[in-house]
């Protein structure tokens, strides 16, 4: 299994990303409704709500802001992708080549993301989609992991 370090300068929450300093967001889970609509839930901490949420109003990836929780320096959102953040959706890439986003925390430097791949071709095609997208991707580390009484990384 393939696992790879990279951080990609995506699309998807870019507003609050640039315009909120120290902003960190935990994606959580990205899914398709029942009503066909692309979901995302996350969380974000920052000094600043009122300003993230003016963010999130303006941001072109993404509409309906939904605070699900709130734990003071931490609330849990829910939004909808508009057809930009559609557009530009990694979720169904990582599906097609067998790939497993692990975690993805964004930040005024991106998303840093951590994922398994059954293959180099596998995230090769994370790539060229992201090329293809016009989204910068910065591969910082990649290596197999093996199994010889429990997991090995090389």
């Amino acid at each position: 299994m393939l696992i790879a370090e990279f951080t990609i300068d995506h699309p998807i929450l870019l507003t609050p990303l640039r315009e909120i300093p120290d902003i960190e967001v935990e994606w959580e889970e990205t899914y398709r409704g029942p009503d066909d609509r692309t979901q995302m839930l996350f969380s974000v901490r920052s000094d600043d709500f009122a300003a993230v949420e003016r963010a999130l109003a303006d941001d072109r990836s993404v509409t309906n802001p939904t605070v699900l929780d709130d734990t003071g320096d931490r609330r849990f959102y829910r939004v909808d992708f508009t057809p930009v953040g559609d557009e530009t959706n990694l979720m169904p890439e990582f599906i097609s080549v067998g790939g497993v986003l692990q975690r993805a925390v964004g930040s005024n430097n991106g998303w840093r993301c951590l994922a398994r791949f059954p293959s180099r071709d596998a995230f090769r095609h994370i790539m060229q989609f992201c090329r293809d997208h016009e989204i910068d991707i910065s591969v910082k580390r990649l290596y197999e992991e093996t199994y010889q009484d429990g997991p090995v990384c090389r």
